[in-house]
């Protein structure tokens, strides 16, 4: 195992595959990880317009696969480390289907245009990011009956609750009695 960052620059600079005497166009680590990330095999730009966030997912696997080839020793324990990157790329994947469903139902012309609960949200999208935000980092979490889950922001006074069985998946609203309807009201 490399400890230091000089072992790391030794063990490259003596590794076959980084040291070809003779050639001056070696690329470095950075760059292939870099040409790794933003092509796609075929060495075409990846990217065309934004980036979706699967977009996004897809090429942090790709990148991942890339240096687990490139570069063993980098990692202590490769499929210990792909495996938790492969769950919590999976949890981001999960989380953000969670939201756009819930965003695309009857929460988002409830309470952000009939009730003007979210005077600062203009657009389906940003209704979509607040309810992603509450569900990566909810302030509090708690389990509900019939396979439901409620997270509570304090930041905004936001409650989610995800509803499995509902085709909107859910909703998310400001309750009037705030935290209390978090603690009291909701079983």
């Amino acid at each position: 195992m490399i400890q230091t960052e000089g072992q790391r620059r030794w063990w490259f600079a003596t590794h076959p595959e980084f040291r070809k005497a003779g050639t001056g166009n070696r690329k470095s680590t950075r760059q292939k990880f870099a040409m790794a990330t933003w092509q796609n095999p075929t060495g075409a730009d990846f990217f065309h317009g934004s980036p979706t966030l699967s977009d996004l997912i897809d090429t942090i696997r790709r990148a991942l696969d890339y240096l687990h080839q490139t570069n063993p020793i980098l990692m202590d324990d490769r499929d210990r480390f792909r495996q938790n990157m492969r769950k919590a790329l999976d949890r981001a994947e999960k989380i953000a289907r969670i939201a756009g469903q819930i965003a695309a139902g009857h929460a988002y012309y409830k309470h952000v245009v009939e009730q003007r609960e979210y005077p600062w949200i203009r657009s389906r999208e940003e209704y979509r990011e607040l309810i992603a935000r509450i569900l990566r980092k909810p302030t509090e979490w708690k389990p509900l009956e019939r396979g439901r889950s409620a997270y509570w922001d304090k930041e905004t006074g936001t409650v989610v609750i995800r509803d499995p069985g509902h085709p909107d998946g859910g909703t998310a609203f400001r309750p009037a009695t705030g935290k209390r309807f978090y603690d009291k009201d909701l079983d």
